[in-house]
């Protein structure tokens, strides 16, 4: 009985051993995860690639690793789904470089090599607001002003973007919406799927693409007139479970509705990643990070 035991504490202290070196693994390493969606309305073969939730994480020096990557993908354009940076709550009015220095080394690095069209989270938001006591969002924003200014890279923040036959919507959600899913603003997703329609009242047929960063308000997003939604926020769940899909969400709830893959509703696509990094407690399993390339393609295409 004793030998028993002793056998099942020793299985059982390496699988913890496994699972920590597993995560450790995972959160220095990143993936290419691939998505192929047909369109009547694509007119021409279009690559985008899409990232989030990077926190100020950093692969390889200045993030070279990424930047090499997405070089190599050579998309049309690159989507930027929130939380490139880390602004936290509690750090009174100076927020160290650290929080925001390894985005910017990637933003440079990418900069100009396709459009760059970065919709913000909840961690830009809340910087952003906050901005008269606290230097975080200037000195950002400074880090990349001649990109901005160049438009190499595209705040698209309750704005829209054309391309070929394609249209991206960027909403930048309010800050309180991420606490309470009452405080969600469905007159400004109104407002800009408003100005989604006004561009496409000569030629209904467009592709139509809705970046936001919670995955939360899926059932609000998929009643208006788009195909695709593209979030983030949730990290994947953070560990990943076999058929139960992700633990847990940023609100600390336990198997959240909206966690990692391909969700549908009305017609309506939504591509949810699990985000490039992580902030505050540095641990995923099973859930590797990753940056999505989608490939649009014409409904007959084979």
């Amino acid at each position: 009985m004793k030998n028993t035991v002793i056998i099942i504490i020793g299985i059982a202290a390496l699988l913890f051993i496994l699972m920590l070196l597993r995560g450790y693994y995972e959160i220095r390493h990143f993936r290419i995860k691939r998505y192929t969606i047909k369109a009547d309305s694509i007119k021409k073969q279009t690559t985008i690639a899409f990232i989030s939730d990077l926190h100020n994480c950093s692969y390889g020096n200045d993030n070279e690793k990424i930047i090499a990557a997405l070089k190599k993908e050579k998309p049309d354009f690159l989507i930027i789904g929130g939380d490139l940076i880390v602004g936290k709550r509690n750090t009174g009015q100076c927020m160290p470089e650290k929080y925001f220095k390894n985005a910017v080394s990637l933003l440079k690095g990418i900069s100009g090599e396709f459009p760059i069209l970065y919709t913000y989270g909840n961690h830009e938001t809340r910087v952003k607001n906050r901005k008269e006591i606290n230097p975080l969002y200037n000195e950002y924003i400074d880090g990349i002003k001649e990109q901005l200014e160049e438009q190499k890279i595209i705040l698209l923040n309750d704005e829209i973007w054309e391309y070929n036959n394609i249209i991206v919507a960027g909403l930048e959600v309010g800050d309180k919406a991420y606490d309470n899913n009452e405080s969600f603003d469905n007159e400004k997703l109104r407002k800009l799927m408003s100005l989604v329609s006004q561009k496409s009242a000569s030629n209904k047929n467009k592709f139509r693409i809705l970046v936001s960063h919670p995955p939360d308000f899926f059932e609000q997003y998929a009643e208006e007139n788009i195909d695709l939604v593209l979030s983030g926020h949730n990290h994947g769940g953070t560990i990943r479970i076999p058929f139960l899909g992700g633990v847990i969400s940023r609100k600390y709830k336990l198997f959240p509705k909206y966690s990692y893959g391909v969700y549908e509703k009305n017609g309506v696509k939504m591509i949810l990643t699990g985000g490039l990094g992580d902030h505050t407690i540095h641990f995923r399993l099973f859930n590797m990070p990753e940056i999505v390339v989608i490939t649009l393609l014409l409904a007959d295409s084979i």
